[in-house]
């Protein structure tokens, strides 16, 4: 037999839920067609929507939670910077009654960056993200997404990046740094240096030497929390 877990039990189920026995001939003559189920609902402007709750974890402990988690650090810079901000909760310079809280749901948006190929710049890619009523998430919120977007889930949406271009996220040099999250055989997180004389571009095109698929922008559209 050509598949090895073909049983009468698989059999009857796939029977029921493509709908009964008129359904499975429709199917087979090709009337009707099976349509792939979105890994995340998505908006009214087609964006994958995510929610995440916040935890309130010291630098120390979210390393630990990506060694647990097996998504590998992407090099010495990410780790270094890491272990070096002693809190990601409340980076981008969010005001006192902005500040991440633990145990608080947040919505994320996913924007695939096939909507701006013109935008090259950290202000115009959230200058897009404005219009829609978006903002740049919270450093922290990256990590919850870590635990919510998984490997599969990302095939699925074909996507080889998440971004996030922060603001205030600095390393030991005082660069200005954005957050990749990206697919290269495993998951990897880096912390990236902002490139130019301005520190206002960024290399995602490096990145996706090392993985497939699209890169999508994470937003932040929950209320401050």
């Amino acid at each position: 037999m050509k598949y090895a877990k073909v049983s009468l039990g698989r059999i009857e189920a796939v029977w029921n839920k493509l709908g009964g026995e008129d359904a499975v001939d429709a199917f087979l003559t090709g009337e009707s067609v099976l349509v792939p189920v979105p890994p995340f609902e998505q908006n009214e402007h087609g964006h994958y929507v995510v929610q995440v709750r916040s935890k309130l974890l010291s630098s120390k402990q979210e390393l630990e939670f990506l060694d647990a988690a097996n998504i590998r650090c992407a090099d010495d810079h990410t780790r270094q910077t890491l272990e070096w901000n002693s809190s990601y909760n409340n980076s981008c310079n969010y005001s006192a009654g902005e500040q991440l809280k633990d145990d608080v749901s947040c919505k994320v948006v996913l924007v695939p960056d096939t909507e701006f190929p013109w935008a090259l710049t950290r202000a115009q890619i959230v200058a897009y993200g404005e219009r829609f009523g978006y903002r740049v998430p919270r450093a922290g919120v990256m990590f919850r997404l870590n635990e919510t977007v998984s490997k599969r889930h990302m095939e699925r949406m074909n996507a080889g990046n998440l971004i996030s271009l922060h603001d205030d996220l600095r390393d030991l040099a005082g660069h200005r740094c954005f957050i990749n999250i990206f697919v290269h055989g495993a998951r990897y997180f880096a912390v990236n240096r902002y490139q130019g004389e301005h520190e206002e571009t960024h290399e995602v095109a490096e990145a996706r030497t090392f993985s497939k698929g699209k890169a999508f922008y994470v937003f932040e559209v929950s209320d401050p929390a």
